[in-house]
């Protein structure tokens, strides 16, 4: 909200696309995060590895549960661990963006703010798009 506020303060307009990612921390892959996680200096992703691989899962539908299925990506729901992972999985996003982008935990806001509100609604929407890449 300081970060807007001071913006307006200034005479600027200020867009705002709010980003609420759904089975966000099922999409982790493994083999990425492990290797961002080398890239910040952590030396023991092994452990890494080893906590998040050889989940299984089942499915229960009308009573009835299907065989098991090895999760192959995704962190651990309800884990301490769980939101700082999906962290170390993005932290590396506002890289790549133009705008502002705020995290707090699987939901994300991208910020432009400018004198046009024309080319506002444009930029957002080509990071908004980038952000689907």
């Amino acid at each position: 909200m300081d970060h807007i506020r001071m913006l307006v303060s200034k005479g600027k307009y200020v867009g705002m696309v709010l980003l609420d990612l759904q089975k966000t921390f099922d999409t982790v892959d493994h083999e990425i995060l492990c290797k961002k996680l080398e890239g910040m200096g952590i030396d023991f992703t092994e452990w890494f590895k080893s906590y998040l691989g050889g989940r299984k899962q089942v499915v229960v539908a009308n009573e009835t549960t299907s065989e098991p299925g090895i999760v192959s990506c995704g962190v651990p729901q309800g884990s301490i661990l769980g939101p700082l992972l999906f962290l170390c999985y993005v932290n590396d996003m506002p890289i790549s963006m133009k705008c502002k982008l705020l995290f707090y935990a699987d939901d994300s806001a991208l910020i432009v703010s400018g004198s046009d509100p024309r080319a506002i609604t444009s930029l957002l929407s080509k990071e908004l798009e980038s952000c689907r890449k």
